[in-house]
């Protein structure tokens, strides 16, 4: 558990990287790469899911129940991950598919300047769109470093709780020993203090009972 799920975020790491790359490339590249991109895209799309379903597999199988909950927060953050890629690269799609149905009516018929190539306006507007990509890209990034570091920070305040609370538990069994033990103590001195009061009511009556006699014995040597 503790060695296979850090490879496995590793390898996770690696593949989003290589996936948002190959999506940056294949929104910047020409029609004619889009299929070979889409293929590779499609590879390691399915790659990721395997990843994840072995990283949710080893959760499911942790003893631990303090590091289960901190790496079921990973494997979500994880997921959420995923989930985004494959929304960049839906749009990706989307976009180099009107890439290739703009370039290819241009091509047919030369509309626009008789080269086969867009107008300039737009290009320039296709330029925006990618740069605006690239910026939510960045931005969505980095909301997943905070997001992360965030998981990290309520793990670890996670497994501070569980620690405090074990120590609480273990504070609480101390008490009822100590408690049990207190009780315990009452009783026996409450039977000692017993024992004593009998003995001294039985030398007490001894003593009543040699005085009588000896008062006795002098009332009969007298008479």
């Amino acid at each position: 558990m503790a060695d296979l799920l850090p490879e496995y975020e590793q390898q996770f790491a690696t593949l989003t990287a290589e996936i948002t790359s190959k999506i940056c490339l294949m929104t910047n590249s020409s029609p004619s790469h889009h299929g070979m991109s889409v293929h590779e895209l499609e590879s390691l799309m399915e790659e990721a899911k395997d990843l994840l379903e072995r990283m949710e597999m080893e959760v499911r199988d942790c003893i631990d129940e303090v590091q289960k909950q901190k790496y079921s927060f990973r494997v979500q953050s994880h997921k959420a991950e995923f989930s985004r890629l494959k929304g960049e690269y839906s749009r990706a799609c989307e976009k180099t598919e009107r890439s290739e149905l703009l370039s290819g009516g241009a091509s047919e018929g030369a509309v626009y300047n008789g080269a086969g190539s867009l107008p300039d306006d737009m290009r320039q507007q296709l330029l925006q769109d990618n740069d605006k990509l690239e910026v939510t890209s960045t931005r969505l990034t980095r909301s997943y470093q905070v997001a992360l570091e965030t998981e990290a920070i309520g793990a670890e305040i996670l497994g501070d709780l569980h620690h405090q609370r074990s120590t609480l538990q273990s504070a609480r069994s101390r008490l009822r020993e100590a408690d049990h033990d207190l009780d315990s103590s009452g009783r026996v001195l409450t039977a000692m203090w017993r024992r004593a009061l009998q003995h001294r009511f039985i030398v007490g009556a001894t003593v009543v009972f040699v005085l009588l006699m000896l008062l006795v014995a002098a009332y009969f040597a007298f008479r």
